[in-house]
């Protein structure tokens, strides 16, 4: 009796085992889709942007992948792939074991905004796809990971930021001209300054390890080559290293303060015009800390132009900062496009959105320019500004800001 019954337990796990078999061919026989995944942005977005207004990944059973990608004015954009037989293997027995077990059923995430995903498997042609997430998943490891596996497929063609919009009155180009050559630049000096190499080899610099400190200094200095020829910028560098002083390489936030000019906010759309050129973002604020009458001083930077940032910052030299790590894309996608409403203006009673901290905001831009945005501005935030910093917090750090007197 006992051999029986071992026996059918044993027969019992063969049938299971060849019921959940993975069968490529049969499977890459059936039709229509298997599985689909795709986002809508819940980020701020303005009338005339062209911001991407989601993502979907379509993968049909015979291993064709579409990938489309919609816009608030251009056309949606279209992409396709093939599957290897490794990551079908991978998504099917995803979607599987999600539509038997539901692991993600009472998952959540607690986030102001950003991107929605829909997880949905087409296990039965005749049956309505089985849900298997909805909802954002920025710390969902497994759900990331799947992610990441459509996205490798498409490594040259991310569509953000969005396509520009040409005109339709674009000229045709003038083919008759003589060919121009071209002046070598370095690919991280665009405004046309003389290079990284130019510049190393003129002043004979090439014990200098570091470039970023040389092309720094280039895009600051604002040093072209006629420039180069008439001044010994090269003794400068090498004297500000020595020296310890980087306010000549920008990374001096209380220097830019002093030497930079202010230009006076005029309209909201010079903040935006602002933040959309800028090369750095740098807040700092007064945070109360919780049951006590004493504040934690709170700064943060966004290097738009090596999209880094850092958070406990060194205003000598940022790049010394306590925290440092990438601008993720979001993050910079919001530094950039999203000024926070004026929820002063917008509501009379003004004393209701008043904060119990003091902030100070400076938009920096490659021409040496920045525009101060604090409590005591023209055109002020308060409460829809904090939402906004702690948002840019939460993207960078993927959880939210909490003071303390240790500190964050």
């Amino acid at each position: 009796m006992r051999t029986k019954s071992l026996i059918a337990v044993l027969l019992s796990l063969c049938l299971l085992v060849s019921c959940t078999k993975f069968d490529y061919d049969k499977l890459r026989s059936r039709d229509g889709i298997m599985m689909y995944i795709g986002s809508t942005s819940y980020e701020l977005m303005y009338a005339g942007s062209n911001n991407c207004t989601g993502i979907g990944y379509e993968i049909d059973w015979d291993g064709n992948i579409t990938r489309y990608v919609g816009y608030q004015i251009t056309e949606t954009l279209y992409d396709y792939a093939v599957l290897s037989e490794k990551d079908y293997k991978t998504l099917y027995e995803f979607a599987e074991h999600s539509r038997k077990t539901d692991p993600f059923k009472n998952y959540s995430e607690r986030v102001y905004d950003g991107w929605v995903w829909d997880f949905e498997y087409y296990f039965d042609e005749g049956e309505d796809p089985f849900t298997i997430y909805h909802g954002y998943c920025y710390q969902q490891k497994e759900l990331q990971e799947i992610l990441d596996l459509l996205k490798s497929y498409f490594p040259s063609i991310e569509y953000i930021p969005a396509p520009t919009v040409e005109p339709d009155n674009t000229e045709e180009p003038d083919n008759t001209s003589e060919t121009i050559e071209e002046t070598v630049i370095d690919q991280l000096t665009p405004l046309g300054y003389v290079s990284v190499d130019q510049f190393k080899s003129y002043y004979g610099l090439d014990g200098i390890n570091d470039d970023s400190y040389i092309e720094d200094f280039i895009l600051f200095q604002q040093i072209t080559e006629e420039q180069m020829f008439e001044y010994d910028y090269g003794k400068e560098l090498t004297d500000s290293i020595a020296n310890g002083d980087y306010s000549l390489f920008g990374y001096n936030m209380n220097w830019n303060v002093l030497n930079y000019q202010e230009i006076e906010i005029e309209s909201r759309d010079a903040i935006a015009e602002a933040t959309g050129n800028a090369r750095w973002i740098y807040m700092v604020f007064e945070v109360p800390i919780p049951d006590s009458d004493e504040t934690q001083r709170v700064t943060m930077l966004s290097d738009l132009y090596h999209d880094k940032y850092y958070y406990d910052v060194d205003e000598n030299n940022y790049r010394n900062s306590r925290k440092r790590t990438n601008l993720t894309e979001l993050a910079r996608e919001i530094q950039v496009e999203m000024i926070p409403e004026d929820a002063e203006r917008q509501n009379p009673d003004r004393d209701k959105y008043a904060l119990s901290y003091e902030y100070d905001v400076y938009i920096f831009s490659y021409d040496r320019e920045y525009i101060h945005i604090s409590n005591d501005s023209t055109y002020r935030f308060h409460q829809s500004f904090d939402i906004y910093w702690k948002l840019v917090y939460y993207r960078i750090f993927c959880t939210e800001f909490e003071v303390s007197s240790s500190g964050t």
